[in-house]
């Protein structure tokens, strides 16, 4: 030993020459080396032992008994555990019921995990084993008290989530145990059932940020987002943060529930708690879908207030929101968005320029195209949607132009396109470019074709048209569809040319092609060259063809007949439909709403509007036919109708237009309802964030004044008068309402503002300003006016005459009433 010891220190030495080595070091060589040794000495008796095949002679069968059984115990738990967990992630709580009858008896605690899933299979398949067995079993935890703890708020929390909630008050024991029922009964939406558990808690403690947390979270589920508002507010109050993702689901939930619910939230939270951009994006975007602009400008004002910087999802719905509301709040929002760095994707951009469309928005549509065009972003999509604004307004010939950008832009217009393109230069009178594009697809289908007999017949060339349908012929041979024939047989018709109608005409009938379009477009060409006999004779031909006249045959009749003003023919021709089973559809009806309007006697005009009682025409579903119907019942003053054509209004759901409104005011104010005015009135300026017209405000002043509410009338014309053009029409309304109170001061100061604005007089207001001093007994002004209002070269009419008779009673002076009446 002594010898290795020494081997060890001269190594050691000879790694620190220059040291000397410590006694303790050398005292650990020492320990290590006799370690060494003695592992060496036992190995070595160990192989010697089994060589010699000692253990052999030894039984340890006892022990190798004792240590299997155990394992095969636990094995047999731990797959049974597995089985266990398997069959409630699969959702078979009948097998997970089972299992626990299994193992329950066992006696061992069973795993938080598996308790949950014992105790949801219970609730479901057998609710009324649940409080027992469960406490039987939890008793066995009764050593280990935060285990036990841990084991009941498990047991209370999945049965909450279960929709048991009343199941765990078994279990209950501790306060935040009854935050957590609190919320399986809000998941259930028993308000009064939460109201009794928290007012326990708040017995013993403030309801924490947890409980408030779950609760919240339970009556959302339940969709109660007014209980939910309350309970954030309540957070705020007590100081408690309130977590943004529980407001936008809040939010969203809200949505889902409607624009009613959306506003009792928000009249509950706004600015009372933070919001964050998501959330307004939430809201926003519901606003968009509802053209609520009304409820969008309160959104954008609240998150002003909160200063909440817009994002790209706030943008978004604003954007398509006030495209169609409000032209240029839209294209400073888009400048916005740029501002802020935000990038418009192609998707947004195509959906802004349908939205244009629709509101016939050229600017806005514009401003999107140079966006677009500086970011080489333009595709056929948005030359075709761009192009459908330009012919929603009208401008075909800014449709055609953008044929040259495509090509400047690399783009290959396709089939489709082409045919867009053909038929806005044939709209637009652009001759030479419908010939270029024929020439570019190189003739192309007939409806190609078709395009250029039209933009023929619109110059007068009809040779051109018949050279078409040459070609046509040529190329398609006898299957050449009848549309092609008919399409050329109205271009002759339209430009008088009879003899090379006929002609057309022949080639259809030796096809045997002849069908009611052929016929119509002879009805048509008669009809607009007055000759309304020689038309009514297709009808006779249409019925030896074997075929059947429809609507249009004869509403081309009727529109022919109004327009020569032959009221008698017209009554003729409706009969004859109607006694041939043809229904009468909304042209049908427009047409004869004009012959209510130019009826001489209210007989005949009510024969007219008793049409509508008739006619199976839903006139909310067409804007210009519902107009005309309330035109011609207002004329007419129809109480009656007007009655059920606004009853039938309310029920559509339908977005008037500016001008749609001025007319319902019109009605209403008929019919004497100013309450519903002033809701339309709302609708139209608040909630769709729209801007009346002079009509529409002139018509709203009517309403009121005919309900006797020309204060009001006064007050609306002066907030308004900075953003809409006056007229003579609304000075004359509110005259009329002045003269209706007897205020003749107040009406001549109308006059002189009128008068000061360089306002025209018309006949209706000087008629309005005579009554009102008549009715005053000021005979002396009235005669004033009266003169001034011949210098103005108007004449009076009966009515003038009759308020100064009125006057001159009023004052006592029959003598000049009578003077006056003579």
């Amino acid at each position: 030993m002594n010898t290795l010891s020494s081997v060890a220190c001269s190594l050691m030495q000879v790694a620190l020459p220059s040291q000397e080595i410590p006694n303790d070091l050398a005292s650990l060589a020492n320990v290590i080396i006799v370690d060494c040794l003695w592992f060496v000495v036992g190995f070595a008796l160990i192989r010697i032992v089994v060589l010699m095949g000692f253990f052999k002679s030894l039984n340890l069968s006892w022990l190798k008994s004792g240590r299997s059984t155990v394992s095969e115990a636990a094995r047999r738990r731990r797959q049974a555990l597995k089985s266990l967990r398997t069959d409630a992630a699969a959702g078979n709580a009948a097998a997970v019921v089972a299992a626990w009858d299994q193992e329950s008896s066992s006696g061992e605690a069973l795993p938080l995990d598996v308790l949950r899933a014992v105790a949801q299979a219970l609730a479901t398949l057998a609710p009324e084993r649940v409080v027992e067995e469960l406490s039987s079993h939890l008793k066995r935890l009764s050593g280990a008290s935060e285990q036990c703890y841990a084991a009941v708020a498990e047991l209370v929390d999945e049965l909450a989530q279960a929709g048991r909630p009343e199941l765990g008050e078994g279990l209950e024991a501790q306060a935040s145990w009854r935050e957590t029922l609190a919320a399986g009964y809000a998941a259930l939406g028993d308000e009064a059932k939460v109201d009794e558990l928290t007012a326990a808690v708040e017995a013993i403690a403030p309801l924490t940020s947890r409980g408030y947390a779950l609760i919240t979270k339970g009556f959302l589920k339940s969709k109660k987002p007014l209980v939910v508002a309350g309970m954030l507010l309540a957070m705020g109050r007590r100081g408690i943060a309130v977590p943004p993702p529980a407001v936008t689901e809040l939010c969203r939930v809200a949505c889902r529930l409607g624009p009613d619910i959306v506003r009792q939230t928000l009249a509950i939270v706004a600015g009372k708690i933070p919001m964050t951009a998501e959330s307004f994006g939430l809201l926003l975007t519901f606003c968009a879908q509802r053209d609520d602009v009304g409820t969008a400008k309160q959104l954008e004002k609240w998150m002003g207030e909160l200063r909440v910087q817009p994002t790209y999802a706030t943008y978004e719905p604003m954007l398509k929101l006030y495209a169609k509301a409000d032209p240029e709040k839209a294209r400073q929002l888009f400048r916005d968005l740029q501002a802020n760095g935000f990038w418009a994707t192609e998707g947004l951009c195509g959906s802004l320029l349908a939205k244009c469309g629709d509101a016939q928005n050229i600017a806005f549509a514009e401003d999107i195209s140079e966006y677009l065009k500086a970011r080489s972003m333009r595709t056929l999509a948005i030359y075709r949607t761009l192009m459908k604004v330009y012919a929603c307004c009208g401008c075909h010939d800014k449709a055609c132009g953008l044929y040259r950008e495509i090509l400047a832009d690399g783009l290959e217009p396709d089939h489709k396109l082409y045919g867009c393109l053909m038929m806005f230069a044939v709209k637009c009178g652009n001759t030479q470019m419908s010939q270029e594009l024929f020439e570019k697809t190189q003739g192309g289908d007939v409806q190609n074709y078709m395009w250029l007999i039209r933009a023929a017949a619109k110059d007068g060339d009809v040779d051109s048209a018949l050279r078409f349908l040459a070609r046509l012929e040529e190329e398609h041979g006898e299957s050449l569809d009848v549309a092609a024939y008919n399409c050329t047989l109205d271009a002759c018709m339209t430009n008088c040319a009879h003899d090379k109608a006929e002609q057309v005409l022949q080639k259809i009938r030796d096809k045997g092609l002849t069908n009611l379009v052929t016929f119509n477009t002879l009805i048509k060409g008669q009809c607009s060259q007055g000759d309304i006999l020689r038309a009514r004779k297709f009808i006779n031909e249409i019925f030896a063809a074997g075929l059947e006249p429809d609507g249009a045959s004869y509403n081309c009749l009727l529109g022919a007949s109004v327009g020569a003003g032959r009221l008698d023919q017209v009554w003729d021709i409706l009969r004859e439909m109607e006694g041939h089973g043809v229904p009468l559809d909304h042209y049908t009806v427009s047409i004869m709403m004009k012959v209510a309007k130019k009826a001489k006697t209210p007989k005949e005009g009510d024969r007219a509007l008793a049409v509508l009682d008739r006619a199976r025409v839903d006139v909310c579903k067409d804007e210009v036919l519902f107009n005309t119907v309330l035109d011609a019942c207002i004329q007419r003053r129809d109480k009656v109708r007007l009655a059920r054509i606004i009853e039938s209004f309310d029920s559509s759901k339908t977005w008037p237009s500016v001008h749609t409104y001025g007319l319902l005011f019109k009605a209403l104010g008929v019919l004497q309802r100013t309450a519903r005015c002033r809701e339309l009135w709302r609708q139209m300026v608040e909630k769709r964030g729209m801007k009346p017209n002079d009509i529409t405000l002139s018509c709203m002043l009517d309403a009121l004044v005919c309900g006797g509410l020309v204060d009001e009338a006064v007050a609306l014309f002066r907030t308004w008068k900075p953003h809409v053009t006056v007229n003579t029409v609304m000075y004359s309304t509110l005259i009329k309402g002045f003269a209706n109170l007897g205020d003749a001061d107040r009406a001549m100061q109308a006059f002189t503002e009128m008068r000061e604005e360089g306002q025209q007089m018309n006949l209706v207001c000087y008629t309005s300003l005579i009554d009102a001093q008549a009715r005053a007994g000021n005979m002396d002004q009235a005669l004033e006016i009266l003169k001034q209002m011949e210098a103005d070269s108007i004449a009076p009419n009966w009515i003038t005459y009759t308020a100064l008779v009125k006057g001159y009673c009023v004052r006592g002076d029959m003598d000049e009433a009578l003077s006056v009446f003579q």
